[in-house]
Formats: C-alpha cells, sequence, structure tokens
C-alpha cells in the first residue's frame, strides 16, 4: 500500500515532478557512482612522489629514480585513450616513454612508470616496448606501477629487451 510519506515531490521551472523515495535514492547513487568512477584518484605532483616512493622500495638502485607518470583526466578519458591507441597505433605518451626508456638505458638508472589507471599504464608501457622493435636496452630497471596482472605481458616483452623488469604496487 502507498503511503504518502513514500513520494517525493520535485518542482522545477517548468512544474512539479513525483517520485516515491526508492526511485530517488537510485537517482542519487548513480550520480555519485557516475562522479567518483570519473574523477582522477591521483595526479601531478602527488602522483609522482607515489611514483618515487615506489621506486625508492626496489633495493640497491639508488635513492633518486627517474619518474614518468602515465594519467589521464578521467577514467573515461584513460579508456579512451587506450581505444585510440588499439585502433590508431601508439600513442605520442608511448613514444615519450620509449625516448625516455633508451635515455635511462644509457645513464644505467632505474625508471619507474605507472599511474592511477591500469588500463592505460599497461597500454602505454607495451606501446612503448614494441617501438624499441629488438633493440636491446640491457642498462634499463624499468620499475613498473601497476598491479601484477597488468605487468604480466609488459614483463615479458621487457625481459625479450634485456630489461630489468620490477612491479610494485601504487602506494
Amino acid at each position: 500500500m502507498k503511503r504518502p510519506e513514500d513520494e517525493v515531490t520535485i518542482v522545477t521551472g517548468t512544474g512539479a515532478l513525483r517520485m516515491n523515495r526508492g526511485i530517488r535514492a537510485s537517482l542519487v547513487a548513480t550520480t555519485l557512482l557516475a562522479l567518483t568512477a570519473c574523477a582522477a584518484p591521483v595526479a601531478g605532483e602527488a602522483l609522482e612522489e607515489k611514483l618515487r616512493q615506489a621506486g625508492a622500495s626496489v633495493r640497491g638502485l639508488g635513492s633518486n629514480p627517474e619518474v614518468f607518470p602515465i594519467t589521464a583526466d578521467s577514467q573515461m578519458a584513460a579508456w579512451t585513450l587506450v581505444g585510440e591507441s588499439k585502433e590508431s597505433g601508439p600513442l605520442p605518451l608511448a613514444r615519450q616513454l620509449n625516448h625516455r626508456m633508451g635515455r635511462a638505458a644509457k645513464r644505467r638508472t632505474m625508471l619507474v612508470v605507472g599511474g592511477p589507471y591500469s588500463s592505460l599504464t599497461h597500454e602505454v608501457v607495451l606501446d612503448a616496448l614494441a617501438l624499441n622493435g629488438e633493440t636491446p636496452l640491457p642498462g634499463l630497471v624499468l620499475v613498473y606501477v601497476g598491479s601484477a596482472e597488468s605487468a604480466r605481458a609488459a614483463r615479458t616483452a621487457a625481459g625479450a629487451l634485456g630489461i630489468r623488469f620490477v612491479q610494485r604496487e601504487l602506494p
């Protein structure tokens, strides 16, 4: 049986809209979920600091790692970039990472890569490794900051190029 207190009236500029409390609660929950899914969890200097922390946790590799943050404005933007990469080839970000990997290998330094969106990090790192072709990079230590699951393919590709590969979770 419908009770009067179960209905909510929303007054707008064009009239009134009646809805029950269950529908209103689900609309609020859906809106909040959509807003939090599209918000960037870590970016800028905060992300760089987290990457530095992850690199510092690798023993015997120095305390000043070079970092390469991989990020997007939102989860939706990250998915769009992944789709673009799969359809049109490597992103400019992958080309930049490939250049930095070559430079870090020559200097024999550690390069820490990662970001808040694992699918984007995975795609950019794989593309950067593929751009290197078969040219080995034996002086490079690549610290992949992301999930162990997303790191598997990158670990294999890096190993084929003589890269020392270390995986860490985002702190």
